[in-house]
């Protein structure tokens, strides 16, 4: 990967965190990914963590649950869980390889791996 792309991609992903997050919201009716979204654009990457959780172990044929592992590998990334998130986007790369080059798991797989000192 291109140091150019790789500064692309940190600026994309620091410029757009919310892009696609909806607005947040306190109602108990709220789709689990609408509340986990809120949760990670608010910084309480733990909260965020256990309902993003929760939709990926019920293993559903939709959009949100492999959006919500990318993003469940993303806050165990902002917890410093480096192992654990690397085993998130390994498992994403198995279930779509075409969504982990899509979304650029690679990359965040290889600041997973530095952190390891693993590269």
């Amino acid at each position: 990967m291109t140091i150019l792309r790789c500064v692309s991609i940190l600026i994309l992903l620091a410029a757009f965190p919310a892009a696609a997050a909806p607005l947040c919201t306190d109602d108990p009716e709220a789709a689990p990914y609408v509340r986990a979204l809120c949760e990670y654009n608010e910084g309480r990457f733990k909260a965020a963590e256990v309902v993003f959780r929760a939709i990926v172990e019920k293993d559903e044929h939709r959009p949100e649950t492999l959006k919500s592992r990318y993003f469940l590998a993303r806050a165990l990334m902002k917890q410093k869980r480096w192992q654990e998130a690397s085993s998130e986007w390994i498992k994403i790369y198995s279930i779509s390889p075409a969504f982990y080059k899509e979304w650029s798991c690679d990359f965040l797989l290889g600041e997973c791996r530095r952190a390891l000192g693993l590269d």
